[in-house]
């Protein structure tokens, strides 16, 4: 993150984790204006949506005389939390994309403001990833952060994820004063913990620079303000398929959810699909099966998500059986 911030004019645009996956480019059919179908090769889906992050939150900074300090290109969430951002929050909050496409005006493009308080949800198919991320939000008793939300919700945290962002410079300076003034606010500790734990990078992030540099405001005060954290409404990086986490391995099916229905639902192009992704062979081999064990109505027709272990051991029973035959 310094090395990020420090390049002066030679900057970078975007800081990545390595477990993500980008749309490199696109079926012919959902450009607009596609005469031939040379364009294909040279259009870029993730530059694109790069791009139009960056240009519709620097005309906010124009007409707002404000800085946005920190820029999500890629992000996640529970499919009920995304339901609801889809449906209410960003409809409500979004500065829209500066162009008069047809696509754009049901609220595709755009950014909107990272929603920092905690959202209830009451709908009856929460589902389990959503239901133990409230378990954590409500154990969380050491997050100054939390304290004045109501952390008895069924939704908790709107957004996860800090695996594509830029920050700026006074961004940069102002978390690490904060976290060396503070250095409890990069700790937590539940109930029923026996020692404290480092919070997640992505949970620190906006809440600290909210705090320091932000106006710190309650949801309805929001949906007036974009605030200095921006969120990009099409995403430009995804979450790899089925990626091990070492802190969440049972969430691992949750992740891919989620992210099937953010590829489906969060673009003013068109839907996108894992097949639009650059995934490698692996990943691509464990969608793959997803897909086929979907067609075969197996696990209630959502398929089988295998790991990455489990498809190394399918190989290997696939090629005995061809061995002995």
């Amino acid at each position: 993150m310094k090395t990020f911030v420090e390049r002066g004019d030679d900057k970078f645009d975007v800081l990545l984790e390595d477990n993500v996956r980008a749309p490199i480019s696109i079926p012919a059919s959902l450009l607009s204006n596609q005469e031939d179908g040379g364009k294909e090769e040279l259009y870029c889906e993730c530059a694109e949506r790069i791009w139009n992050t960056i240009q519709t939150s620097e005309q906010w900074e124009h007409e707002s005389g404000r800085q946005c300090h920190l820029r999500y290109y890629g992000w996640l969430g529970s499919i009920p939390n995304l339901e609801w951002l889809l449906h209410h929050y960003i409809p409500q909050t979004s500065f829209p994309a500066n162009n008069n496409n047809e696509q754009n005006k049901g609220g595709g493009g755009g950014v909107f403001p990272f929603p920092s308080f905690v959202v209830q949800i009451n709908n009856d198919n929460e589902d389990a990833t959503a239901k133990k991320q409230l378990e954590e939000e409500k154990e969380d008793t050491n997050n100054d952060d939390d304290k004045k939300h109501n952390a008895n919700t069924a939704g908790g945290t709107p957004i996860w994820g800090a695996y594509a962002y830029s920050i700026s410079s006074t961004g940069y300076q102002s978390l690490i004063q904060s976290l060396q003034h503070n250095v409890g606010a990069i700790l937590w500790k539940g109930k029923r913990m026996r020692c404290y734990l480092v919070k997640p990078i992505d949970k620190i992030l906006p809440r600290r620079i909210l705090s320091t540099l932000g106006d710190d405001l309650e949801e309805e005060e929001q949906k007036k303000d974009m605030g200095v954290v921006h969120v990009t409404r099409e995403p430009a990086f995804f979450r790899a398929p089925m990626l091990s986490s070492k802190i969440h391995p049972q969430w691992d099916e949750g992740f891919c959810r989620s992210t099937e229905y953010q590829l489906d639902h969060y673009g003013s192009c068109g839907r996108l699909d894992w097949d639009d992704l650059w995934l490698t062979t692996e990943e691509a081999e464990i969608v793959a099966y997803k897909k086929k064990s979907s067609c075969k109505g197996e696990n209630g027709n959502d398929g089988i998500w295998l790991t990455l272990a489990q498809l190394v051991d399918l190989k290997l029973k696939e090629g005995g059986k061809d061995g002995d035959a």
